[in-house]
């Protein structure tokens, strides 16, 4: 059940986004949220939106250090599903929030990858106002690799990234779905052009199953999606993709 339920997260984080290029350019102000995970587990977050993209942060009210934590997702445009993720060091993902707008509040789950625990969440909107910050990079700054691990059983991916020059970098990448399958997805070293912090790759062009792959960059994180009509879901091993957010864990 635990694994059937991981690997529904993952194919509803990994689902198509929007095609067109995005703009990066920050809103003026973000939203807050603060309530409870569960019944005793006081939260604070705090997120701005770049159409579907979501990025902010999380902070656990009853820790000493009430570090705020990374959170990355999206918003689906169809249901208003707000789907986050908290990275963490070495992109690891310690907790999936999925959260449906409710007038000023936000009700949903959080699930811990890495274990059973879930738990019911209920936020309501804040007054408080905080600027937005800038998540755009530069093209000096995209080299490292890029990762994220749903625990050391579920599904994880890799993108490596070295900077040639102003218009060209070399990609490495490769993902696995949960344990103790493991099926593989994976490109080999190679070159593309890089146009406004974003590149395109394709695979399996000569076949009749083609992907078309978009990398965009941020200042912590990479996007991928899949841009074609009807991408190839069998290219690689069953259900293994290259889709995802993948946070940056090291610079080159």
């Amino acid at each position: 059940m635990k694994k059937s339920i991981l690997y529904l997260l993952v194919v509803l984080y990994f689902a198509p986004s929007l095609h067109a290029q995005e703009k990066v350019t920050s809103p003026n102000y973000q939203y807050c949220w603060q309530g409870k995970l569960g019944e005793n587990i006081p939260v604070f977050l705090h997120f701005q939106k770049h159409k579907n993209l979501i990025v902010g942060e999380i902070t656990y009210l009853n820790t000493k250090a009430k570090k705020p934590i990374p959170l990355i997702g999206r918003k689906y445009s169809k249901s208003g599903l707000l789907y986050l993720n908290e990275f963490t060091e070495g992109g690891i993902i310690t907790g999936v929030w999925m959260l449906t707008p409710q007038g000023d509040s936000l009700t949903g789950h959080w699930y811990a990858p890495y274990s059973d625990e879930q738990y019911r969440v209920a936020v309501v909107k804040q007054d408080t106002l905080m600027s937005s910050l800038s998540i755009s990079t530069h093209s000096q700054h995209i080299s490292g690799e890029y990762e994220y691990h749903y625990g050391e059983k579920g599904p994880q991916g890799t993108w490596r990234i070295k900077r040639l020059d102003e218009h060209h970098i070399t990609i490495k990448a490769s993902a696995v779905t949960s344990a103790p399958a493991r099926n593989l997805a994976y490109v080999s070293t190679d070159t593309v052009r890089i146009d406004n912090h974003q590149f395109v790759y394709k695979v399996g062009m000569d076949s009749d199953c083609k992907i078309v792959m978009q990398g965009t960059f941020y200042k912590v994180f990479l996007k991928v999606n899949y841009i074609n009509d009807e991408p190839c879901r069998y290219y690689f091993g069953h259900n293994a993709t290259l889709e995802g957010i993948f946070y940056k864990t090291e610079d080159e």
